[in-house]
């Protein structure tokens, strides 16, 4: 059985988190390596700790029966303000989310989701996938996320 449970993260878990986000950042760089940095852990832990720092930020880890940290999610407040084309709004953005891949389709990442929806106070939940990312997309859709933008980019070195 996979039993699992979800808390909030802390500075002690800097070390779990920094390891989580390797395997999402991996995946990133190797389908985007242009885009993407390779893994830089000294550097994810100094965001990371800024993040768990920052009241207005939220990191949740999803642990096993032992303790180990198999899931994490963190998510982060953001506004736009009135411009002549939109009215101002607040949302919460699920910026970073990411399971163990032995654990996924365990109800983790919806789990994870949840939490921060939870967490949101009544805010709309977004986020951003890449479209190589096809799995994320899924669990996404699952979870009750709907496309609001598409964006498109043309690259410079396919204009040869």
């Amino acid at each position: 059985m996979h039993d699992f449970t979800l808390r909030s993260a802390t500075r002690q878990d800097l070390d779990s988190l920094v390891e989580l986000n390797a395997i999402v950042q991996a995946l990133h760089h190797d389908a985007r390596p242009e885009r993407f940095r390779p893994v830089a852990s000294a550097e994810v832990r100094v965001e990371f700790a800024r993040r768990l720092d920052d009241p207005d930020s939220r990191a949740w880890l999803a642990v096993d029966g032992d303790g180990g940290a198999v899931g994490y999610a963190m998510a982060v407040p953001r506004s736009r303000e009135k411009t002549p084309f939109a009215w101002p709004r607040h949302w919460v953005e699920l910026d970073e989310m990411g399971v163990l891949p032995e654990w996924r389709g365990k109800g983790i990442g919806r789990s994870l989701i949840e939490k921060v929806a939870e967490s949101a106070d009544g805010l709309d939940v977004e986020l951003t996938v890449w479209s190589f990312n096809e799995t994320a997309q899924s669990v996404y859709a699952a979870a009750g996320f709907v496309p609001q933008t598409v964006r498109m980019a043309r690259r410079a070195s396919d204009q040869t």
